[in-house]
């Protein structure tokens, strides 16, 4: 009866041990990362369109925005952060009775740091934004240009190994400044933009 016992505990083993020499060994500190998903690291540029609207003192401006952006990533297992300016030309303003605001350009030089899974990346952002405005009254018109701070989120997502498209937003607050030639006043200027872009990795 023993040998009987010793047997049956052999052969249930054997294919246990066989089993498990099928599988691959991974250590604790090893992540897994799929062979065909593509680094986040590298240069990238492209192009972005978009919505802007914000505040000028009491009154709403709004308009579509458009530019181009450049960057770099770099990744560390899903941890992904980098660097990334942008310049648009804008169409953001509004035409009151009296007076008129328009957003010519507005730009951000910023940091990122995002989770990658799989294709995808979220990421949060924030850094230096810039705007030049132009302010027109009765009395004339007069130019300035605007810096503040800009804070968001987005994703992105690649298309194939070198193509990605990201969907972000950004608030940018820029304070007030002076418009001499048109009035004597300082204008306060806020800004939210959501924006659609692409990117060519390289």
């Amino acid at each position: 009866m023993r040998n009987l016992i010793l047997a049956a505990v052999a052969a249930a083993l054997i294919p246990a041990g066989a089993l498990a020499a099928d599988f691959p060994y991974a250590s604790p500190e090893q992540s897994y990362v799929p062979a065909d998903v593509p680094s986040w690291t590298g240069f990238y540029a492209g192009a972005h369109v978009g919505y802007g609207f914000g505040d000028v003192d009491d009154a709403d401006a709004d308009g579509f925005l458009g530019g181009l952006q450049a960057g770099f990533d770099w990744q560390m297992e899903q941890l992904v952060v980098g660097v990334e300016g942008d310049v648009a030309y804008t169409g953001m303003g509004y035409d009151g009775i009296a007076d008129g605001f328009d957003v010519d350009w507005f730009g951000t030089v910023r940091g990122r740091i995002g989770y990658a899974f799989d294709r995808f990346m979220v990421f949060g952002t924030g850094g230096l934004a810039w705007a030049n405005a132009e302010y027109e009254t009765a009395g004339g018109s007069d130019e300035a240009t605007y810096v503040g701070w800009t804070a968001g989120a987005g994703v992105e997502a690649m298309i194939t190994d070198t193509i990605s498209a990201k969907a972000d937003y950004l608030y940018s607050s820029f304070g007030e400044e002076d418009f001499p030639a048109a009035t004597g006043d300082e204008l306060e200027f806020d800004m939210h933009a959501v924006r659609l872009g692409v990117n060519y990795r390289f």
